[in-house]
Formats: C-alpha cells, sequence, structure tokens
C-alpha cells in the first residue's frame, strides 16, 4: 500500500511565562488628613503695681492701665491718689503665633480728661513658654522715663481663634440727674461694676445734669448683674448724682437704657453691637 503523507498542522504559538501572582495584591495608598487644630497660645498677664512720678499739681496721680495685644483689650481699675498703685489683676490673651508685642499704657484720671503717662511694650517672640516671667518694665513719655510696672506674664500652649469670654460696654451718654453743686456744675463720671470687677469713664467736667462719654469698657467677667452709678467728682470726696442695675443675660447685644435712682439715666451699649 502507498504510504499516505501526515498532514502539516500549524505550530502553536510559544507561551509566555506570566508573572507571579503575588500573596498580597497592594492597595491605593489612602491619605489621612491632618485633624484640623486651633493650636495657639494663652498669654497670661498680671499687672501687679506701678512706681511713677507725681506730676499733678494737687494731690496724687488716679492711674489705670491699659493693656492691648492686637484687637484684644483690657483696662485695670483706676487707683486713686498713688504714686504706686497696686492692681493685682489678671488678664489672658489668646493668639495663634508668638509675634507682634504687647502694648501698655498707663493713664492718670484728671478732671475732664485722662493724661498719657507713659507707655510700655513687650516682644511676644522674646518670651518663655510654661516659665513665669517677672519683669520691671519701664515706662516713658516722648522717651522720658516716667517710671515703671511690676508684670508677670506666662506663657502656655493651647489657644484659640475666639477671643476670650467677657464682657464689653460702651458708655454713651447720661441725664436727668439732679445738679449737687452748690456753685457751679457737677463734673460726672460713670462707674461700672460687673462681679468684682469696677471700671470707670473720664469725668466730664461742668457737664452738670448731662454727660457724654462715648467710652468703652472691656470686663474680663460674663457675670450677669451690670451696677451702674454716676458720681459727680469732688475735690475731696465724690458724691453719687444716682444709681441703678441690670439683668445682662436678659439683653441681646446692642444699646439698652439703665434708670437710676433718684432721678436720670444711663445709655449703653452691649458686646456686638459696639
Amino acid at each position: 500500500p502507498s504510504i499516505t503523507s501526515r498532514p502539516q498542522f500549524p505550530s502553536a504559538p510559544a507561551l509566555t511565562l506570566l508573572e507571579p501572582i503575588p500573596s498580597v495584591i497592594p492597595q491605593p495608598e489612602v491619605v489621612v488628613p491632618e485633624r484640623a487644630t486651633t493650636a495657639g497660645f494663652t498669654v497670661r498677664v498680671t499687672l501687679v503695681q506701678g512706681h511713677f512720678k507725681d506730676t499733678d499739681w494737687v494731690g496724687e496721680p488716679d492711674c489705670s492701665v491699659q493693656a492691648k495685644l492686637g484687637a484684644q483689650q483690657y483696662w485695670t481699675s483706676m487707683v486713686p491718689n498713688s504714686t504706686v498703685p497696686e492692681w493685682n489683676e489678671s488678664f489672658e490673651f489668646y493668639i495663634l503665633q508668638l509675634k507682634g508685642s504687647l502694648l501698655l499704657s498707663v493713664f492718670d484720671e484728671d478732671v475732664g480728661s485722662m493724661e498719657l503717662v507713659g507707655t510700655a511694650q513687650i516682644n511676644l517672640s522674646s518670651l518663655p513658654r510654661k516659665k513665669l516671667l517677672k519683669r520691671h518694665l519701664p515706662v516713658s513719655k516722648a522717651a522720658r522715663p516716667t517710671g515703671h510696672i511690676d508684670i508677670e506674664i506666662f506663657v502656655s500652649m493651647g489657644g484659640t481663634q475666639k477671643p476670650p469670654q467677657g464682657t464689653t460696654i460702651k458708655v454713651v451718654k447720661g441725664g436727668g440727674w439732679d445738679n449737687k453743686e452748690m456753685f457751679g456744675k457737677s463734673d460726672p463720671y460713670c462707674k461700672l461694676t460687673l462681679d468684682t470687677q469696677t471700671q470707670r469713664t473720664p469725668v466730664v467736667k461742668n457737664g452738670g445734669k448731662n454727660a457724654t462719654w462715648d467710652y468703652t469698657l472691656t470686663f474680663r467677667s460674663s457675670a450677669r448683674t451690670l451696677n451702674v452709678v454716676v458720681m459727680d467728682e469732688d475735690i475731696g470726696q465724690d458724691s453719687v448724682l444716682g444709681k441703678g442695675s441690670v439683668d445682662l443675660s436678659r439683653l441681646s447685644p446692642g444699646p439698652f437704657t439703665v434708670q437710676l435712682q433718684p432721678k436720670g439715666e444711663v445709655q449703653l451699649v452691649l458686646g456686638a453691637g459696639l
């Protein structure tokens, strides 16, 4: 029998070796955002006392201090008739970065005006952290020394962009009280007390039965009851023209009026209404 040739088939393609399958399948990298923080600093300032030259013609200076850091500011109480006033009052400032300067301005409250005694500054970037710093800050006016302030500062971590809890009140004007002067007119000023902190406006010389102050006071307290007293500044002893009180928790930010006893009223603005 004849021999038939074997049919030819096309050759199979060469096998390609596959890469070994990994035992752990890689996952896409997940980036976890950092938690938003309000990290900052709390600067606690204690104004202990001052030592100043006597520049008053009659008596001794009536000194108070304005402490200002950026938009945050506080006032100490006024200490009457003393060249060595003792305040021992503390305030807390909240900032995001230790930069800028703390400005202290000392004022002498005279009849009808507030005279600048001098200023002092502290560079915040030079302050140590978590360590109580005690300083004798020189106070000067027009490059001339006028005294010094004893101050304590403590910087701690942790602050907030929100302003510290407190109450800001603007004393606008008042009137309607009796003029108690036998000769001339009364020299009225308004004194506000919130919790244990008392602050006052400047004196309006010869204001008589009416006075316009337009003066803003900042209290570190958030207490409810505000006591308002209008005084007549006299030589020797001041006299009361009228007094009243109001529950701040019942008020919204904005203008409000306090009725005085026995006569008169004071117009004020609370907080956000400034």
